[in-house]
């Protein structure tokens, strides 16, 4: 029997409304092709909580809400919801094959009850520094007619679908480990923000030292060095196209520091970001 590839169904239920949908892969299940998704639906990737990230307290708060939550999913092995650091509301629901927990299916985005939200946005936001009335503007412009027994249902159709074309999943899905999966996958989707090795690990359930050898054994580099190399291709790239300043090219890339960025981009490309920039040919014309 022939079913629909996990992504139509996720699109389906988040069509026309402001849910948003993430499944955390602790196994590499969703390096099969029935169940691949998009890097967006394997984060919690939203505006609100990429301002909700943009500060280094923010983000690191974020992760260990996210880390607090797959424990939660991995030992209890059972469905569970509750509301994030930020106010949003979100379902969980841990895909068990064979014993083991594949996955989570997190369903979320919701704010049903908005000033109580707002409020605990803004006492977060407080806290970490984060934009607060950008981030007030968001939750305003997201999802409200949904409740959260709507979550509840969408995530355990999602993880009963996934286990469903699971058990037809070859084992292992990818030669490269899961966790390094998770790893690169991270660093394409959260480069710009203060990403760190022991965050990363310990949302994957693993140890920082254990980690980072295997990615290395894997990859042949250093997590360190490939989020290092990953930021400079997207800074050439953005150098290249755009017209924007060298400091905020720096800061969109995740380089805390611009003369670190520098330093580092004369090293990788032989010359300054500004000389590599008039080099490649940019220049106002090429708005028009």
């Amino acid at each position: 029997m022939e079913y629909e590839p996990l992504s139509t169904l996720v699109e389906l239920l988040c069509r026309g409304n402001a849910m948003h949908i993430s499944v955390w892969d602790f196994s590499g299940l969703l390096q099969w092709e029935p169940l691949a998704l998009d890097l967006a639906n394997q984060f919690h990737s939203v505006p609100f909580c990429g301002l909700a990230k943009s500060t280094r307290k923010g983000y690191r708060l974020c992760i260990r809400c996210k880390e607090r939550a797959n424990r939660k999913a991995r030992v209890g092995k059972v469905p569970f919801s509750g509301y994030c650091v930020c106010g949003l509301f979100e379902a969980a629901y841990p895909v068990v094959l064979d014993g083991q927990v594949r996955c989570v299916v997190y369903a979320g985005n919701l704010a049903p009850d908005l000033p109580a939200a707002e409020e605990r946005l803004r006492r977060t936001a407080g806290i970490t520094g984060a934009p607060a009335e950008r981030m007030a503007e968001e939750l305003r412009a997201g999802e409200h007619s949904l409740t959260p027994e709507d979550a509840e249902r969408a995530a355990r159709l999602v993880g009963s679908y996934i286990r469903l074309l699971g058990r037809d999943a070859p084992w292992p899905v990818s030669p490269r480990h899961w966790a390094v999966e998770r790893l690169l996958e991270a660093v394409r989707e959260h480069y710009a923000y203060p990403i760190t090795l022991r965050d990363l690990a310990a949302v994957c359930y693993f140890n920082e030292k254990y980690a980072g050898r295997l990615f290395k054994a894997q990859t042949g580099q250093s997590f360190h060095q490939y989020l290092a190399a990953y930021r400079l291709d997207r800074a050439e790239e953005m150098l290249r196209e755009g017209s924007r300043a060298v400091a905020d090219v720096a800061r969109e890339c995740g380089f805390e520091s611009t003369s670190y960025f520098n330093r580092l981009f004369r090293e990788r490309f032989g010359r300054s970001p500004g000389a590599y920039r008039k080099e490649t040919g940019f220049s106002s014309e090429n708005l028009v």
